[in-house]
């Protein structure tokens, strides 16, 4: 969903999690005295961070291994994304002034676990490769050499 502000540019803006733990997480990190947000209650994409939003969704074919990746039409929200961006609020509560170099856990984990195996597909690679090349037999003469 997207919204203008005072007839300006739009941005897009995202309704409250329905899990009441997450949407706790965002209450608590907009830090408004007696807030409770309502069932049309919203925050804009201006209050995240880019790495909070999700432009595209990927595919792995099992039978190739390619990952076929695809534009979304609606960017969404990270499941664990909270708003963070916070002008007006406590600075120790906005992403702004927080080491944000550092990887997320399961941002971590994922890119570590791609790499491993794009590792593991380029080592299988090369030895297959050098199997076929050992056992390689491309005349008569070539395949009696290898029989017993």
């Amino acid at each position: 969903m997207t919204t203008k502000y005072d007839g300006g540019e739009r941005v897009r803006v995202f309704t409250f999690p329905s899990d009441p733990a997450r949407r706790a997480q965002w209450i608590k990190a907009i830090h408004r005295a007696d807030f409770t947000p309502g069932k049309r209650s919203v925050v804009c994409e201006r209050h995240f961070k880019p790495s909070d939003m999700v432009n595209t969704t990927s595919y792995t074919d099992t039978t190739t291994g390619k990952v076929i990746e695809v534009p979304l039409k609606l960017v969404r929200l990270r499941p664990d994304a909270v708003p963070s961006i916070l002008p007006d609020g406590p600075a120790y509560l906005s992403a702004t002034n927080a080491n944000t170099s550092r990887e997320a856990p399961d941002e971590k984990r994922t890119h570590l676990e791609a790499a491993a195996l794009q590792d593991a597909i380029s080592k299988f690679i090369e030895t297959h490769q050098a199997e076929e090349d050992k056992y390689k037999i491309d005349n008569f003469q070539a395949m009696l050499q290898c029989l017993p």
